[in-house]
C-alpha cells in the first residue's frame, strides 16, 4: 500500500484567464463572479484520493498573470512536480502566452514536470465568443506531451478532472513511495498541540504575505539572485512570526523595521 504524499503544483497563464477561479473551484468548490486580480501569488491546498490506497495533498501556487510579476514566477515553479497552464478560449492571445509558459517550463524542467493545459471559460463557447479552436489545441498538446481539457470554473466543468489527471501522472512517476515536494519555500513541520504553535499552512501564508509585501517595493522586481536572497530572508521572518501565531498581536514598529532592513539589504 502506498503512503499518502504531497506535491507542489503551480498555476500559470495570462491575467484574467481564470486561474484563481479554477484554484478556488478545485480547492473549495466555490466560484466568485467578480474576483480580484492576484498580486504575486496565492497558496491553497487540497487532498485528492487517487485510488483506495493513495491520497495526494496538492500544494497549489496560483501565480499572478500580469507581466510585471513574470520575473517572480521562478520562485513558485522551482521544485514543482506539476504545472497547470491556463488560457481563455475567448482570447487567442492568451493561448500564445500559454505556449510561452510551456516553453519556459520545458527549458527549466525538461520533461520532469507534469504539465496540464486548461482552456478555461468553456461556458462561453456558445455563439461567436470562442476564438481558440479545440482541435488545434488538442493537436498542440499531443505534440508536446500535455494533459489537455477545456474547463469552466464557473460551472465546474472538468475542473476536478484536470487536476486529478495531473495528480495521477505525478503519482505514476513515483510509484514506489510518497510524492515529495522540494518546494522553493519548504513547509515547516506542524508543531504538537502542546506547543501552542501554528500549523504549516499558517507559516506558508505568512511567508507569502511577507514575500509580496517586500517585492512590491521594487519596481521593477529584483533580479533572480536577489529574489533568492529575499526568499531566504522572508522565510526567516515568517518562522520568527509564527512562533507566536499568526493571529496574535504583533509589534508593528518592529515589523516595519524588519521590512526596512530587507529593503536596505536588497537595494
Amino acid at each position: 500500500m502506498r503512503r499518502p504524499g504531497q506535491f507542489k503544483m503551480v498555476l500559470l497563464g495570462e491575467s484574467a484567464v481564470g486561474k484563481s477561479s479554477l484554484a478556488l473551484r478545485f480547492a473549495k468548490g466555490q466560484y466568485q463572479e467578480h474576483a480580484e486580480s492576484t498580486i504575486g501569488a496565492a497558496f491553497l491546498t487540497h487532498t485528492l484520493q487517487i485510488d483506495p490506497d493513495t491520497s495526494l495533498k496538492v500544494e497549489l501556487w496560483d501565480t499572478a498573470g500580469q507581466e510585471r510579476y513574470h520575473s517572480l514566477a521562478p520562485m513558485y515553479y522551482r521544485g514543482a512536480q506539476a504545472a497547470l497552464v491556463v488560457y481563455d478560449i475567448t482570447n487567442s492571445e492568451s493561448l500564445r502566452r500559454a505556449k510561452m509558459w510551456v516553453k519556459e517550463l520545458r527549458q527549466v524542467n525538461a520533461n520532469d514536470m507534469v504539465i496540464g493545459l486548461a482552456g478555461n471559460k468553456a461556458d462561453l463557447a456558445a455563439g461567436n465568443k470562442r476564438q481558440v479552436d479545440t482541435r488545434e489545441v488538442a493537436d498542440y498538446a499531443d505534440e508536446n506531451g500535455l494533459l489537455f481539457m477545456e474547463t469552466s470554473a464557473k460551472r465546474g466543468d472538468n475542473v476536478t478532472e484536470i487536476f486529478m489527471s495531473v495528480a495521477r501522472q505525478v503519482a505514476a512517476k513515483q510509484p514506489s513511495g510518497p510524492v515529495r515536494a522540494d518546494s522553493a519555500f519548504p513547509p515547516t513541520k506542524p508543531k504538537g498541540k502542546e506547543s501552542g504553535g501554528c500549523c504549516g499552512n499558517d507559516m506558508q501564508q505568512v511567508l507569502l504575505t511577507y514575500t509580496l509585501k517586500l517585492t512590491q517595493h521594487f519596481q521593477p522586481p529584483p533580479p533572480p539572485p536577489q529574489l533568492s536572497q529575499l526568499a531566504k530572508y522572508t522565510r526567516t521572518v515568517a518562522l520568527q512570526k509564527t512562533t507566536v501565531g499568526v493571529n496574535d498581536n504583533v509589534d508593528h514598529q518592529q515589523e516595519s523595521e524588519s521590512e526596512n532592513h530587507a529593503l536596505f539589504y536588497f537595494q
